[in-house]
């Protein structure tokens, strides 16, 4: 409950002073969710009001993996085609991600996608730099704007190597157009994190 207040304080700010509702949420039975499922369906239900605020159910994805919660956006919710940068549209989104992470303990780790159609530009040689790229600036927004320690974040750049659906097609390309943010399930994470003082 502790997280849920918090969080919904945090938040509270939407324009036209707008709050989060209560909703009901049910959610996907999936292999390995046990003992920290609790924990994990607070941020699923989280982000799925996140996402009924900017109406992006058509560019935001919240799925169970064995690895834990994954929340999957599309290129165009967070950059311009071909780019690294954030986009200023996606500001408020982000930041709004960035509390939901902040008020969290788990790793998190943010992965960079791209379609198979190549890019060879004098800033990115090639896909594995712009996914890389992406990923990156997505766990540096969460640092700088939200003081989250480092030690919880990676990131990485795929390219065009784990597509979602084969590249056959432009809607499918796009969809291969990701980043992935996974919150890592507590008994995947590193022992040598958890045994900080």
């Amino acid at each position: 409950m502790r997280f849920v207040r918090s969080f919904t304080n945090a938040v509270s700010f939407f324009p036209g002073g707008r709050n989060f509702e209560s909703s009901s949420v049910v959610l996907p039975e999936s292999a390995g969710m046990v003992a920290n499922r609790s924990e994990l369906a607070k941020i699923f239900e989280n982000l799925e009001m996140l996402s009924d605020r900017f109406n992006l159910k058509d560019k935001i994805e919240l799925l169970f993996s064995r690895e834990g919660l994954v929340m999957r956006l599309s290129e165009h919710t967070i950059f311009e085609s071909g780019m690294a940068s954030i986009s200023p549209q996606a500001l408020p989104l982000l930041e709004k991600i960035g509390v939901i992470v902040a008020q969290t303990a788990h790793l998190i780790r943010i992965e960079g996608h791209t379609d198979d159609v190549p890019i060879h530009t004098a800033v990115f040689p090639s896909n594995w730099e712009l996914s890389t790229a992406r990923a990156v600036n997505v766990l540096r927004y969460l640092i700088e704007h939200h003081r989250i320690d480092s030690l919880r974040l990676s990131a990485e750049g795929f390219g065009e190597f784990q597509p979602l659906v084969a590249n056959d097609s432009p809607e499918n390309r796009a969809k291969n157009r990701r980043v992935e943010v996974i919150f890592i399930r507590p008994d995947l994470e590193n022992p040598a994190i958890e045994e900080s003082p």
